[in-house]
């Protein structure tokens, strides 16, 4: 049974959650990074959505590019600097958050998969729709890059096809995943309960992150791939 990263925005330190359910038929075995890096773009806050990624009365919050590695204890008081919810209109109601982060995640792991050890390493070798190289040959498990999937079959370095961007469309806690070109991705999830500004109150949110089994490994016999697995996320707004 696989198991998801979850995110947080304010400045409390980061928690261990109990791992959530499987999405999908992911070939190979996840494993938990020592480092996993997104680049956030953009923070909306939605009126609605479709239930496929939309974000409707959308109110931006954040939209500048940021670095943050959310295994690191302090990540939620560095991503808590990001979003200002200080301005949202009186009088709306928010059920929804869109994030627009980078399709390359920067990681760190090592996973066994098929009896094999595999690590990853700085030169992956991974794109849009190609599965990033790791090492079989022995660790220690350096930085690398892996990316996101869009349109088409996600290869293997080996050429085999492995996952497609339908593997990554989630719902629920993971979110809806959509990928409008190669270098974004733009994850909407569901607040854990609508949301209505009132006058002089400074909104607060938290949301929750885990990185165990963020990261997957698949041997294919001949090389290790490695590619990243999608956040579950808990959302509060007060």
């Amino acid at each position: 049974m696989r198991s998801r990263s979850t995110f947080r925005f304010l400045a409390v330190a980061a928690l261990a959650m109990a791992p959530v359910a499987a999405y999908a038929a992911f070939p190979g075995t996840s494993a938990t990074p020592t480092i996993y890096q997104v680049t956030l773009k953009k923070v909306e806050i939605c009126t609605g959505s479709d239930g496929a990624g939309s974000c409707e009365g959308s109110f931006v919050v954040g939209s500048s590019t940021k670095a943050f590695d959310i295994a690191a204890v302090g990540a939620g008081a560095a991503v808590g600097s990001y979003a200002n919810l200080s301005a949202l209109p009186i009088g709306s109601t928010f059920t929804h958050v869109r994030v627009t982060v980078d399709s390359a995640i920067t990681v760190r792991a090592s996973g066994a998969d098929g009896g094999t050890t595999c690590y990853t390493q700085a030169a992956g070798g991974g794109s849009a729709s190609a599965a990033s190289a790791a090492t079989f040959a022995g660790g220690p498990a350096v930085t690398g890059t892996v990316y996101v999937p869009h349109i088409g079959t996600y290869t293997t370095s080996a050429g085999a096809s492995t996952l497609t961007e339908a593997d990554f469309q989630t719902t629920g806690s993971r979110g809806y995943i959509k990928r409008p070109n190669d270098s974004d991705v733009l994850i909407t999830y569901s607040l854990t309960a609508p949301y209505t500004p009132v006058l002089n109150k400074q909104p607060q949110v938290t949301v929750k992150f885990n990185v165990t089994g963020a990261v997957g490994f698949l041997f294919t016999g001949a090389a290790c791939n490695a590619f990243p697995e999608p956040p579950s996320v808990s959302i509060t707004v007060q």
